[in-house]
């Protein structure tokens, strides 16, 4: 990856900027490892130019990607003169970043403007002010670092797991691939767990459609057997609309909706029935 390094400078057309990276350890990197910011040549190793995206006033840069995974300050400088010098350039703003090398990528945790950082005695520190604004992690103390490392390690894996979806709309484009059998329990369909507002009236038209007009499977249930929904249907079908009487014989037969098929055999109990038995 490149131009992990971002700078809104709010400007076009600036040439002076640049950028210098620091560990916890107030050690600058010279493009090989941290140094010491008394021993390092700051114009030559400590400083990355930063080059304008366009003409966007987006000042950019890479990131080291030799460097290993933590916290690091960006620290974002305007050049007074041809060459830079730490102590004499317009500091315009630090910003503190965790690296993490499985993915070349910097997460911002918070900038700090120029009135937040003070010169103490050639170390910048936060200022009085810095850490009145800065953000608080448990009670009211500032954030610590393993509550910070903590924050990112939970912040990239809810990004591992976005990653994987595609985004339509603000909404993610996907579908329920599987899910529990213990999900969809009796209890969750008792009264009032599935209310009138927890189905769309489109989905509640369709679950209706699907009811009414969708043609059940044909078959009778054995005599003596308890017949499903469909089988019952059908039998109930056959009773209403398709029988035979044979009242000499005190029989009843009844056919399949094809009106042909003998599918269930009655016997009645006189020629003037009052009640009838499945035989068949």
């Amino acid at each position: 990856m490149a131009n992990e390094i971002q700078f809104d400078a709010g400007e076009t057309g600036l040439t002076d900027l640049y950028c210098a990276i620091r560990n916890r350890s107030n050690q600058y990197h010279n493009g090989s490892a941290f140094e010491s910011r008394t021993t390092i040549t700051w114009d030559t190793e400590a400083k990355i130019a930063l080059a304008e995206d366009g003409s966007s006033g987006w000042y950019q840069a890479t990131f080291n990607n030799a460097i290993a995974t933590g916290w690091y300050f960006i620290e974002f400088y305007q050049a007074a003169d041809t060459t830079a010098v730490r102590l004499d350039d317009d500091l315009l703003t630090v910003v503190e970043y965790y690296w993490n090398t499985d993915n070349n990528t910097l997460y911002e945790l918070g900038a700090m403007t120029a009135d937040m950082v003070e010169n103490d005695g050639g170390t910048l520190r936060q200022s009085a002010n810095a850490l009145e604004e800065a953000p608080t992690g448990s009670g009211s103390s500032p954030w610590s670092a393993s509550e910070k490392d903590d924050l990112i390690a939970d912040l990239a894996g809810v990004k591992a797991i976005t990653d994987q979806h595609t985004f339509t709309g603000g909404k993610i484009d996907a579908q329920v691939g599987g899910m529990d059998s213990s999900v969809l329990t009796a209890a969750a369909f008792a009264t009032d767990a599935l209310s009138s507002d927890a189905l769309s009236a489109a989905a509640s038209n369709q679950i209706r459609d699907n009811i009414y007009n969708t043609q059940l499977p044909k078959s009778y249930a054995a005599k003596g057997v308890q017949p499903t929904f469909a089988q019952m249907q059908y039998m109930t079908h056959g009773v209403v609309a398709n029988t035979k009487a044979d009242l000499p014989g005190l029989s009843m037969e009844v056919y399949d909706i094809d009106g042909t098929t003998l599918v269930m055999t009655y016997t009645l109990d006189s020629a003037d029935p009052t009640e009838r038995r499945r035989n068949t």
